[in-house]
């Protein structure tokens, strides 16, 4: 994601980010796609949560943020391989800035999830050590150690296609698990 980011803030004029699963769709076209003063979690309610907001720093999902917010944040954290984790590091990057957590009305928020398979999650173990420090590490951990190469671009009249190489999980990562 930081990685994308940083290509589209590079390219073009874009002001507003929206990070998006691909794995929901929005239940109401009323739930506007921007960027108010403040982060907006888009999607309060899922149907596989019950339509229900589990936690008060959830910001999975879909996010929208201000590009110069984004960069405040120093972005997503990097160090979160596989699935899970990433969203809830975000969540506290928001809160730990001095940012606030923005919603749309709950009626509006509403999101199916396709079904799918997930990913191999990161571990507990690791997971919880990350989201414990996450605090502490977003001012060390995500823009600013960002590595990647940009393999490819095409652009097309309403997208471009970016095909980026973001390598393979930290060192430190695997040395977390471990212990």
């Amino acid at each position: 994601m930081n990685a994308g980011f940083l290509e589209a803030w590079q390219r073009s004029d874009a002001t507003c980010f929206v990070f998006h699963d691909v794995d929901l769709l929005p239940e109401d076209d009323r739930n506007m796609y921007s960027c108010p003063p403040q982060p907006r979690h888009l999607s309060v309610g899922v149907d596989t949560l019950g339509y229900k907001l589990p936690y008060f720093l959830l910001v999975g999902g879909v996010l929208s943020v201000r590009g110069d917010q984004f960069l405040q944040l120093n972005g997503y954290s990097n160090m979160y391989w596989g699935w899970g984790g990433e969203d809830d590091d975000m969540g506290y990057r928001i809160k730990q800035s001095g940012l606030s957590i923005t919603r749309p009305p709950y009626h509006l928020a509403k999101y199916t999830m396709i079904r799918h398979l997930k990913r191999r999650p990161l571990t507990w173990k690791v997971r919880g050590k990350l989201l414990r420090t996450s605090g502490r590490r977003y001012r060390l951990d995500g823009l600013n150690t960002l590595h990647y190469s940009l393999l490819a671009l095409h652009r097309h009249p309403l997208f471009t296609h970016l095909l980026l190489d973001v390598g393979t999980p930290p060192e430190n990562l695997v040395k977390l698990d471990a212990h």
